[in-house]
């Protein structure tokens, strides 16, 4: 709304996938040369995942593992390579959730990402109901419930995790570098990062995210001393 702020510290939380987006909107003055090599060459991705509730569970209900995995023939995975359906080749296994006996799991990876989050939640129900008929060889019930991720198309996110690739290992970037506060010409930081991206124990994951805040939290701490 216009509104300005004035602080003596700004933590930056957002996603690298935003700051991949949007770095050169967000900060003014631009940002160091070394910090958006970071940002361009350090990887970032994205998975999905889809939750099917059923009022009776047609797998084992004991407490071994029950797991769907997919392999596909060939000659059938051409067969909807261009079709509508296409995006079920992102989808490897389906598994039962652990403590939840009637909730089956799946994720879905890869180039399909784009197309699995466009299609409408009555066609995701229709379609993995077509892929487990298929592959079980019986007609199934329909779910009473389903949860779908949208990571990917999400303005706040545009993806799910980091990750070290091929650009991260050409120019020998990751967490540490992201993490690096900036600092004022007094030596002082001003500028700090923070969010699984730059946590250097676990990158990718929620409690990754956690520490970070920490650490920006302790470098805070450090510069007003």
């Amino acid at each position: 709304d216009g509104s300005l702020y004035e602080a003596d510290h700004v933590i930056i939380t957002v996603s690298l996938g935003v700051l991949k987006a949007q770095y050169q909107e967000l900060f003014n003055p631009q940002l160091p040369d070394d910090k958006v090599k970071v940002i361009q060459n350090y990887a970032f991705g994205a998975v999905g995942k889809i939750f099917l509730e059923f009022e009776e569970a047609f797998w084992p209900t004991d407490n071994s593992f029950v797991s769907y995995t997919f392999l596909w023939r060939d000659e059938e995975k051409n067969a909807i390579q261009f079709t509508d359906k296409s995006w079920l080749l992102g989808i490897a296994a389906m598994h039962r959730v652990e403590s939840f006996p009637h909730l089956l799991e799946a994720f879905v990876a890869g180039e399909k990402m784009r197309e699995f989050e466009k299609i409408s939640n009555e066609k995701l129900i229709e379609d993995v109901m077509w892929l487990l008929e298929k592959f079980l060889n019986k007609k199934l019930p329909k779910p009473s419930k389903m949860r779908r991720t949208n990571w990917l198309t999400n303005k706040n996110f545009l993806g799910t995790y980091s990750y070290i690739g091929m650009g991260s290992q050409k120019f020998n970037v990751g967490p540490k570098n992201l993490a690096k506060a900036l600092k004022k010409s007094n030596g002082k930081s001003f500028i700090h990062f923070a969010g699984e991206a730059t946590d250097y124990e676990f990158p990718g994951y929620a409690h990754g995210a956690v520490t970070s805040g920490y650490r920006a939290a302790e470098e805070v701490l450090k510069a007003l001393k």
